[in-house]
């Protein structure tokens, strides 16, 4: 049966003059030095075709040109009230960019898309190596050409890169296994059985019952919901992202951030939002702040504030460094501007050996950068690494809710007074994780006085990434190509290390509702206070073999760690905790 494409004349279509229009409001509002903006309200169809577009080098994203809807470049002071608009895109396009600015608050706005860059179906049936699934081609266009699975919207947009297959638990609404299907990017064969079914022939890593709810990714991290680059006191207060194709907020090379009451969540009985991580953040120094946020269904993590990571290639003066962005999804967005703190480490062991002041900055290419400092740099500059440093940064995270995402919770790989405290944590892998990386993605740098307080985690661990609900600890090179991730070893240990890298950690008075897994695994941490922590036995997930609930490798120094915790077993309980 020939499959029927949607009819574009049964939906209402976007009018590009729409998009055109609020663009002009946003860019008019700045150029004459508006204090307030009104957007708007109603839904909004929103296509790129008539947009501007710009070159943007999103951190952990994919760079390159992008369509535009609401561009505040150089704002100052402007406050956005969307008014609930509603706004709907289709296609590849940015929703909001907040550049160069200073003091710019928005709120009150939804985004969504109409056809999600992910099609969510069900398991009609499977075997070894294949596997047919039923969907709704007026929500979920396919098409198979040349043996490849096609997601398209009927309108223009189009992808044939297919990452990862998930399968859902349909009464949770949650991952249901921990193992995943990497390689369908690589090879797969598709072919059509049905107007509403397709047979995938691959090396699944399973086979799924019939009736089984799945998620097929496609596309790749083309567009960010929000993208915040090189500002300052910008808050985010009362906006919805239902799905972005990127992550859903991410913010760079910025200070004093602040995320209120953001949701991003599915709509309606879609399983997934956020493409991946639901917020992100990269060199963000002063004081970032997520309160009362509402992070759920996104394909990687809740959070993850962090700094980048550089490798010193070359050391041509006592005061004068090559250093290279290693990790190619941060090209082109060095926070090592003139005026600014950094530390130098030395690369094997990240002990910090310096911390003064960029004098000069001058980018060679969107890879390497040429910086000259106010002190000389240590005799060993050929195995440095370095990172912004900012004196006195905080992170605040409180009151939110994290939930039924592929991936982790919170990632902390920022120096300097972090408090996670009073929020509640379900999460398919760690719930927090703070593991400065030298080698893999290039995150870092390791945090102090991180205090972890009053928070609830709940059956974190039962999907893939990881199984420990909280994991402290550096990830160090072996020698290898940094770029293969020769120690990145999904739910594996790390390289352990003789010394404290991360340093004055307090993890007080939370309550663990556990099934599976290690309450606290840690190597590397100087000054660890483990106190007050209460442990319930999980009634909703099967328990796995006990294990210890704490794990504490090589160079963890100063440790204070409750009784009951260092116990091979925790001391039964029926208590139980409401969700």
């Amino acid at each position: 049966m020939k499959h029927q494409q949607p009819n574009p004349t049964e939906m209402s279509l976007p009018d590009p003059e729409v998009a055109t229009r609020l663009h002009d409001l946003v860019r008019d509002a700045i150029q004459s030095g508006k204090r307030e903006l009104l957007l708007p309200s109603g839904e909004h169809r929103i296509q790129g075709a008539w947009l501007p577009e710009r070159f943007c080098h999103v951190t952990n994203n994919d760079h390159g040109l992008k369509r535009i809807l609401l561009d505040f470049e150089g704002a100052e002071n402007l406050s956005v009230d969307g008014q609930g608009a509603s706004l709907l895109f289709f296609g590849e396009v940015m929703p909001i960019r907040v550049g160069r600015s200073t003091g710019v608050t928005l709120r009150h706005l939804t985004i969504d898309w109409h056809r999600p860059f992910f099609t969510q179906a069900t398991v009609k049936e499977s075997g070894d190596g294949w596997i047919t699934f039923l969907y709704d081609p007026s929500r979920y266009p396919l098409r198979v050409d040349g043996g490849r699975l096609i997601a398209h919207d009927g309108l223009g947009w189009q992808t044939e890169a297919l990452w990862n297959l998930l399968p859902f638990d349909p009464a949770r609404r949650e991952v249901s296994s921990r193992r995943e299907n990497w390689h369908l990017g690589r090879w797969h064969r598709a072919s059509r059985e049905g107007e509403d079914s397709i047979r995938i022939e691959a090396a699944f890593a399973e086979n799924y019952p019939s009736g089984t709810p799945i998620v097929l990714m496609h596309g790749n991290r083309v567009a960010p919901g929000i993208w915040v680059e090189d500002s300052r006191d910008i808050v985010l207060r009362d906006i919805t992202l239902h799905h972005a194709p990127a992550m859903g907020i991410v913010a760079q090379n910025s200070s004093d951030i602040t995320l209120e009451r953001i949701c991003v969540a599915p709509s309606g009985d879609r399983l997934f939002s956020s493409w991946v991580d639901a917020t992100h953040f990269n060199d963000c120094g002063g004081t970032t702040r997520l309160i009362d946020c509402d992070l759920r269904g996104q394909f990687d993590d809740a959070c993850n504030i962090h700094s980048t990571f550089f490798r010193v290639v070359s050391h041509p003066a006592p005061r004068q460094a090559r250093v290279q962005v290693v990790h190619p999804q941060r090209w082109g967005s060095s926070p090592l501007s003139a005026g600014s703190q950094v530390a130098f480490f030395r690369h094997r062991d990240m002990e910090r050996l310096l911390v003064t002041r960029v004098l000069e900055s001058r980018a060679i290419n969107q890879e390497f950068c040429d910086i000259t400092v106010e002190d000389d740099l240590p005799a060993e500059a050929s195995a440095l690494i370095c990172s912004r440093f900012d004196t006195g940064s905080t992170i605040e995270v409180r009151g939110c809710r994290f939930g039924a995402n592929r991936g982790r919770g919170l990632l902390i790989n920022r120096e300097h007074r972090t408090v996670v405290e009073g929020n509640h944590i379900h999460v398919s892998g760690r719930a927090i994780e703070s593991l400065p990386d030298a080698n893999y993605w290039w995150e870092g740098s390791p945090v102090q006085n991180l205090t972890i307080r009053g928070n609830t985690f709940e059956d974190c661990g039962y999907g893939p990434c990881g199984g420990d609900t909280i994991f402290l600890g550096p990830e160090l090179p072996d020698g290898a190509d940094p770029r293969q991730g020769a120690l990145h070893q999904a739910g594996g240990e790390k390289k352990g290390v003789a010394q404290g890298v991360l340093r004055q950690v307090l993890i007080a008075d939370n309550t663990v509702i556990r099934h599976r897994g290690r309450f606290l695994h840690a190597h590397g941490v100087d000054g660890l206070t483990v106190t007050g922590n209460q442990i319930i036995q999980s009634t909703r997930y099967p328990l796995a073999p006990e294990e210890p609930l704490v794990h504490l490798g090589e160079g963890v120094l100063n440790a204070t760690i409750q009784d009951d915790l260092l116990s091979q077993k925790e001391k039964p309980s029926t208590e139980t905790l409401q969700p």
